[in-house]
């Protein structure tokens, strides 16, 4: 006969193993479109990681771990700024007068549609054989604008399904990997990933005007821009943004209110869930490439030691449930657990190691309901079981 805590340990583990499957087999059978609406997995990954407080304590400690370090500047212009009518014109012109300063790379985050009588499209296309440091943006959609066969692209399309960008695509065909590989001269090794947590080392929306900060040259927690008509005007002014550094030209809004290739971020530590859009496209694209640049990346640690972690916390959990199946403890239980889990997984982002939180909280809300709800009914099915045995036994006995 086993002891009764060791009895506890037994029933608690095989109440883990009968919940991992169930986990299991839901999991399978939400992964169908069909029911991935109602997929506890797939609602906790959409957006639902508590560790985006990370950023919340970065913005008061002024971003010292994600200082960047890399050598090159990454400088933004916006080309919202410039006229809808001669846009194609106008850019030409602007990207001809930056190259005049020997940028390292020239990122291009715009797609083009393949209308050629557009005013402008012949100068877009000569930009592609002039400058062979010009990357241009890509994207799966297609319809682009045809351009020279040795012009280099990247694909600017982030990983679907995501309500907050955390995850940039990785391979060499990236807009980031690309202009990367002009400016190192090989590929970042994220070009061997399937993907990988972008680490941000901005606020908010992640940029700072010139004209708006106190130093020009602090370009540690944010991103210096400056609209495309001002730079058109006066590009001389910029030459030391420009010069051996890495300018991306994209949409960063006429207005706080222009939603156009807008996204929310993890860094908009106001709203966890439901985030509203706060970070255009180039500065997201800037936040990988600084990644790449420092060789400094968020790493998610193996499956299986998530799944070993968590497993123990659950057994833990399951145990102390059946030990004081008082409501009391298990709220008090869940509740301990949660900020746990939590405040470690915050804690590890400050060591580059990202882990998302999401799934293991909800997991352990309806750990505690099917504990709860299973536990009273194994018991009393033993007692069933208990009193079966004991009438036939008082039959034979008769």
């Amino acid at each position: 006969m086993l002891s009764p805590k060791k009895s506890l340990l037994a029933k608690a583990f095989l109440y883990l193993v009968i919940f991992n499957i169930l986990d299991f087999g839901v999991t399978l059978l939400f992964e169908t479109k069909v029911f991935q609406m109602f997929s506890i997995h797939h609602l906790a990954a959409s957006d639902l990681t508590l560790n985006d407080l990370f950023y919340r304590v970065q913005d008061k400690k002024d971003f010292e771990a994600n200082y960047r370090r890399h050598e090159e500047k990454i400088f933004l212009i916006n080309t919202a700024a410039l006229d809808g009518e001669d846009f194609r014109l106008q850019l030409s012109e602007l990207v001809d007068s930056l190259m005049v300063y020997t940028p390292k790379a020239l990122g291009i985050d715009i797609t083009f549609s393949n209308d050629t009588s557009i005013l402008g499209s012949d100068q877009i296309s000569k930009l592609a054989t002039k400058h062979k440091n010009i990357v241009f943006a890509s994207s799966e959609k297609g319809g682009a604008l045809e351009l020279p066969k040795n012009v280099k692209y990247g694909n600017v399309d982030f990983i679907g399904e995501q309500h907050s960008i955390r995850f940039y695509k990785g391979g060499s065909e990236t807009f980031a990997n690309q202009l990367y590989k002009i400016a190192r001269g090989k590929n970042s090794i994220a070009a061997s990933w399937e993907s990988f947590p972008i680490l941000y080392s901005c606020i908010h929306d992640g940029l700072a005007h010139l004209d708006e900060i106190e130093s020009d040259r602090d370009f540690s927690t944010q991103f210096h821009y400056v609209n495309a008509d001002e730079a058109l005007e006066n590009p001389v002014a910029l030459k030391n943004y420009i010069r051996n550094n890495i300018v991306i030209l994209g949409h960063l809004g006429k207005n706080e209110f222009d939603v156009e290739d807008k996204f929310p971020v993890p860094t908009d530590s106001i709203d966890l869930v439901n985030r509203l859009p706060t970070m255009y496209g180039p500065v997201i694209h800037a936040n990988a490439l600084s990644n790449m640049l420092d060789d400094h990346f968020l790493k998610e640690p193996p499956k299986w030691l998530v799944f070993v972690v968590t497993n123990l916390v659950m057994f833990l959990m399951i145990f102390l449930i059946i030990k004081h199946p008082l409501k009391l403890y298990l709220v008090l239980g869940l509740t301990v657990f949660s900020i746990i889990w939590i405040c470690l997984s915050i804690y590890l982002m400050e060591f580059n190691i990202f882990i998302q939180v999401g799934t293991t909280l909800i997991e352990l809300l309806i750990l505690e309901e099917f504990i709860e709800t299973f536990d009273p009914f194994v018991v009393k099915l033993r007692k069933a079981f208990a009193n079966r045995n004991s009438k036939k036994n008082e039959k034979l006995v008769k």
